[in-house]
């Protein structure tokens, strides 16, 4: 039995299913004649839970990567948010109600909320709610099975998998996940990634897998065999043995044979620079600063967030790009009052006791080193004239100057790319907030990296830098995607920022462009009018190359 799904974690597996079961809940309202007690439930439950994430963050920070437990952080700022717990209280003390349907009807509140959100980074943020809801659900109603302990290697299958269950399994064992659920910016897609373990999302049927049914995986190609035949089995082998010598020659070869374009990292936080030197990555292209604010008790220092750049210029040869802040909407901090209206470079203006410390930090490591400053979510001239408004009343010496760029990934910026692109030194496309973006406004198809209107916008941000004699970098999941790095070298692109992960297969592909020919297949592209013969195009240009 063969399905298809989109492959979000690339690889190869083959292993007996190891199913995960979906929760489901019956929640009926009960009346209740002690509500101190259930006022109490809540205050226990959510230090239970409290503490079971503190036990999964300190087994992962010593024996997983930043990524772990960065996500556990945000699991907590869910468990903790103060808003939640006095909505839950409220609704107990009105209603008389048990607090373990109290507490469910918040949290239906807060995903119903989410639902309305075209965004796709809040819509993958649905899944962070889920796990924590479950969990504290789990003490407020009926205890959820434990994570099987594995003493097999497995391939995880099932409707979905939350992301602090996923960090609960031996990793050793799991050798791909298969989901009818997930996106490509999932926490537990992220976690996949970062683990290196393949993984295919969207895949249908699969209620009919049985408990240690062989599975072959192919996160390369989008497919899972069930039950595999003895020719499939065998074509998996010689498959497998090729990209296992493919990925070790790529590792080996990419940090000492440079490409013909910068192939930068994309960082989570100062701990994930293993991988940007392991990579061979020409300079970190997007360190986003979410989780020194997310890990912290209180406002993150001037001190404390210099050092932390300071370390990393100290550790990483070339560009060193630092997003401010990207806080708002589903990213809360349990120390500030929420402003769920606001995100980005609009949230940070609007809360100046955040931005100011990180920007003084920045400007005094700017000293040690090529260090760039990147504004999220932009949308105006404005936003960057009041940024800068504030930048130039910190600096205190006329050493500190520190190229400005924004991340263009919201529709307004795309209409206003050209008064915007005279305003900074350089612009960073964040392709998966705008193709949401794109997709919400009705104006893309918003399926894939291959739509044609997500690439006519890649193209007119990258022409209108151009124009003005600017870099243009292209951040996320469609700079790491190799079918189409000949489109974006032929586009012009001038520099690819991907996770490390990344940069040994993209930086291969590089090596091997031919510009003329690149160019025409781009050209070509922009002339499409649908993924499907957008598709068809780049599979010509391949079968061409090879050839």
């Amino acid at each position: 039995m063969k399905r298809i799904g989109q492959a979000v974690s690339p690889g190869l597996a083959k292993a007996p299913a190891h199913i995960v079961r979906a929760v489901s809940w019956s929640l009926p309202k009960q009346a209740v004649a002690n509500v101190d007690s259930e006022l109490e439930k809540i205050d226990e439950a959510i230090m239970l839970t409290t503490n079971e994430l503190q036990k999964i963050k300190n087994k992962t920070s010593s024996t997983s990567n930043q990524h772990d437990t960065d996500i556990i952080q945000v699991h907590l700022a869910i468990a903790r948010d103060p808003e939640v717990r006095k909505r839950v209280r409220q609704r107990i003390e009105q209603e008389s109600c048990d607090a373990a349907y109290a507490y469910y009807v918040e949290m239906e509140a807060v995903l119903e909320s989410f639902a309305k959100h075209d965004d796709t980074y809040i819509g993958e943020r649905k899944s962070d709610i889920l796990d924590v809801r479950d969990r504290m659900l789990s003490h407020l109603h009926v205890p959820i099975a434990p994570v099987a302990k594995l003493d097999r290697d497995v391939i995880l299958v099932g409707d979905d998998l939350m992301p602090s269950r996923f960090l609960q399994y031996d990793l050793q064992h799991v050798k791909g996940i298969v989901t009818r659920k997930g996106g490509m910016i999932s926490h537990t897609v992220i976690l996949a990634r970062a683990s290196g373990i393949p993984m295919l999302v969207g895949v249908e049927g699969l209620e009919n897998v049985k408990q240690g049914q062989i599975v072959i995986l192919d996160g390369l190609n989008g497919c899972v065999m069930f039950d595999p035949d003895p020719d499939e089995q065998a074509d998996y082998a010689g498959q497998l043995a090729d990209y296992t010598e493919l990925i070790t020659t790529l590792v080996e070869e990419s940090p000492s044979a440079p490409a013909t374009k910068p192939i930068q990292a994309n960082i989570h936080g100062s701990d994930n620079i293993d991988g940007v030197r392991r990579y061979g990555a020409d300079g970190i292209g997007l360190f986003r600063t979410e989780m020194i604010y997310m890990k912290a008790t209180a406002i993150p220092s001037e001190d404390e967030q210099y050092d932390i750049y300071k370390a990393v210029l100290a550790q990483v040869d070339g560009p060193i790009v630092v997003r401010t802040l990207d806080i708002g909407a589903d990213k809360q901090l349990p120390y500030l009052s929420r402003s769920s209206e606001l995100r980005g470079i609009a949230h940070s203006l609007a809360h100046p006791e955040l931005l100011k410390p990180q920007l003084g930090a920045l400007l005094r490591a700017s000293g040690e080193g090529d260090l760039r400053m990147l504004l999220p979510m932009v949308r105006s001239t404005t936003e960057i004239r009041r940024f800068k408004a504030i930048l130039a009343r910190l600096v205190t010496s006329k050493t500190m100057t520190i190229p400005l760029g924004i991340m263009v990934e919201t529709v307004d910026a795309l209409k206003n790319i050209d008064s915007l692109a005279r305003e900074v030194d350089f612009l960073s496309i964040g392709t998966n907030d705008l193709k949401a973006e794109l997709s919400a406004a009705g104006r893309a198809q918003g399926g894939s990296w291959y739509d044609p209107t997500l690439l006519a916008a890649v193209n007119r941000i990258i022409q209108t830098g151009h124009r003005h004699g600017i870099e243009v970098t292209l951040c996320g999941e469609m700079a790491a995607d190799p079918m189409l790095a000949p489109v974006l070298f032929g586009l012009d692109l001038d520099v690819w920022s991907v996770r490390p992960q990344a940069i040994p297969l993209i930086r291969r592909e590089l090596r091997k462009m031919d510009y003329d020919n690149c160019r025409k297949t781009a050209l070509e592209c922009l002339k499409t009018n649908s993924e499907e013969k957008l598709r068809s195009v780049l599979e010509r240009h391949w079968k061409g190359v090879q050839s």
